[in-house]
């Protein structure tokens, strides 16, 4: 089932009263959703089919969606970001926290993720403009693969506990000539958990109009 917005205030009339937006289906919001009287008052979105937004897109909190995200303007997440397909943004895209992407991700404007990127394509995402991030990491099923490939054990631990098992062996992984490039970046991600942004994503953020907190 689709569901069609053509104002924010008819997309704001959606919210549960925890802040929240639930879709059982496909959205298509045929708006601008700016930060300003309508994204900074969406505590989460989520839909269990596609997301499409025809302007800017912003949302306080998390954004889920289980099919393709496509945003044909700016997309402004300051929670987690979760796409079980193809993300596609035509401008710039900014994520507070982790950012999930089962699909293709590709961004014509600026990417940057604050949190952990988490990926697991033999291909780097599509992005036009700047990119930063931090960790770069597998999806939890490849464990199996990875394993192989590192050569360690990595056990049933969560992240934190398998890039610790890492770090200290990284100058050996990385002599190696056997990575793709795309395994090369993530390796040399996971020593940028707590890398200072550059100018341009401070900019970019407070641009968004997000308040301190």
């Amino acid at each position: 089932m689709l569901t069609t917005i053509k104002s924010t205030k008819a997309l704001l009339a959606l919210r549960d009263a925890g802040g929240v937006i639930r879709i059982d289906g496909d959205l298509r919001i045929e708006c601008d959703v700016p930060w300003i009287g309508a994204g900074g008052h969406i505590s989460g979105l989520r839909t269990m089919g596609d997301l499409s937004c025809w302007g800017d897109l912003s949302c306080w909190g998390d954004l889920s969606c289980w099919g393709y995200l496509s945003c044909w303007g700016d997309l402004s997440c300051w929670g987690d970001l979760s796409c079980g397909g193809d993300l596609s943004c035509r401008g710039d895209l900014y994520c507070g926290g982790d950012l999930s992407c089962r699909g293709d991700l590709s961004c014509r404007g600026d990417c940057a993720v604050s949190g952990d990127l988490l990926w697991s394509h033999a291909s780097t995402p599509n992005v036009t403009g700047r990119f930063f991030h931090r960790r770069i990491l597998p999806q939890e099923w490849q464990r199996a693969h990875w394993q192989e490939r590192l050569g360690l054990d990595l056990g049933s631990g969560c992240y934190d506990e398998i890039v610790a098992l890492v770090l200290p062996e990284l100058p050996r992984l990385l002599r190696r000539k056997c990575w793709s490039s795309t395994e090369r970046l993530i390796l040399e991600s996971l020593r940028l958990a707590n890398s200072d942004e550059p100018a341009w994503v401070t900019e970019m953020r407070a641009d968004k109009e997000a308040p301190n907190v």
